[in-house]
């Protein structure tokens, strides 16, 4: 817990998010303490009843993985904590690593339409196109692991991103923001330009 004050002064001295996964009641009261910008429910933890009717009654915003989860479980644990405005469910398949075949990323449109609430993605792939695509999918949120070093040991360096890596995904993630654009049409310059030149016009021959 002391190394987790640190970690959580640290993040806001740098302005960014402090999020946490909690396993137990005791870490979340712990984590409570700390005042975090949301807390993470991991995927095993998604079937824990107990634990879910007590992250419910806090005032901070949810970040939900579905990996290793049914349906019926997932519709359960949102009906727990019933504040969809203030969550965000990670479409997950706790695969380490996550082949190509298995990423399933037409399932997060399916998420959507059902639960109607913010949706992410957890991967482990490593494919880190096929990650950035999902924000044309309108994934509000991407977690990824990443590490200085795969060789490290631990369960989740070898399915990490490296720096470099983590990197070119948040370029290629806003590279697509951007080509995105918005739901209407609109002319740019060039072709409004071009209309003057190639578009069809009725005019009269002669005066």
């Amino acid at each position: 817990f002391s190394e987790h004050k640190k970690l959580r002064k640290l993040v806001k001295d740098l302005g960014l998010y402090y999020i946490c996964s909690v396993f137990s009641n005791k870490a979340l009261n712990y984590l409570i303490k700390l005042s975090p910008d949301a807390i993470k429910i991991p995927s095993g933890e998604i079937d824990n009843i107990f634990l879910l009717e007590k992250v419910a009654k806090t005032n901070f915003p949810v970040v939900m993985s579905s990996g290793m989860s049914y349906i019926d479980e997932i519709t359960k644990a949102i009906k727990i904590i019933k504040k969809k405005s203030r969550l965000v469910l990670l479409h997950c398949t706790s695969e380490y690593p996550t082949n190509l075949e298995d990423m399933n990323l037409k399932f997060i449109n399916f998420l959507q339409s059902k639960y109607n609430c913010f949706v992410g993605i957890s991967d482990h792939s490593r494919n880190i196109f096929e990650i950035a695509s999902t924000v044309a999918l309108g994934v509000k949120m991407i977690e990824v692991h990443f590490t200085k070093n795969r060789k490290f040991k631990g369960p989740d360096h070898k399915i990490s991103l490296t720096p470099i890596e983590l990197k070119k995904l948040v370029k290629l993630v806003r590279n697509l923001e951007i080509a995105l654009g918005e739901s209407k049409k609109k002319l740019g310059k060039h072709a409004s330009e071009m209309r003057n030149i190639f578009c069809n016009s009725i005019v009269v021959k002669k005066k």
